[in-house]
């Protein structure tokens, strides 16, 4: 039979190596991604620090079809930015897509993106996809009030990427 105190050391040794491993995997977590997965970054999304946050569904889903509709989009390419926040208040884009839902907004012209701005994550709502500044800027009068209160302002595809 193991003595108590045998069974002490043991315990602590236990604990003492899985606590460095954790602490281990959390430090090194990025380059042990980069070795054993290199191909993660290169999958759209997959990489961005704020994606993994706790975001809403429709933020979620909105943020997919944003990826999605920027791959398919020219550089030359005009949108309609309606609202950004920092990834932190990513509340505040969900109830935003919330109301829209709620209201006669066409959802499909409704996408969610990802950046960093000064090394902050954001996340933007961007409505519809226009040919000219001129045409962003004409639809923007046809929003409704939801969109217009955070007064959008027409942007080019190629400042996503």
């Amino acid at each position: 039979m193991i003595s108590g105190r045998l069974a002490s050391l043991i315990l602590t040794a236990l604990l003492l190596i899985v606590g460095v491993i954790t602490v281990a995997g959390l430090i090194f977590a990025p380059d042990l991604v980069g070795v054993w997965a290199s191909g993660y970054a290169a999958v759209p999304g997959k990489a961005e620090p704020g994606r993994d946050a706790a975001v809403g569904r429709l933020t979620a889903e909105r943020l997919d079809a944003g990826r999605t509709w920027l791959a398919q989009q020219a550089d030359d390419r005009w949108f309609v930015q309606v609202f950004a926040a920092e990834a932190a208040n990513h509340a505040e884009i969900e109830a935003l897509l919330r109301r829209l839902a709620a209201g006669k907004t066409d959802m499909t012209q409704v996408h969610v993106y990802y950046s960093e701005l000064s090394g902050r994550p954001r996340y933007g709502v961007i409505y519809g996809g226009y040919a000219s500044n001129a045409e962003a800027t004409a639809a923007i009068r046809g929003l409704p009030a939801v969109m217009r209160a955070n007064k959008p302002y027409p942007r080019q595809v190629t400042r996503l990427r």
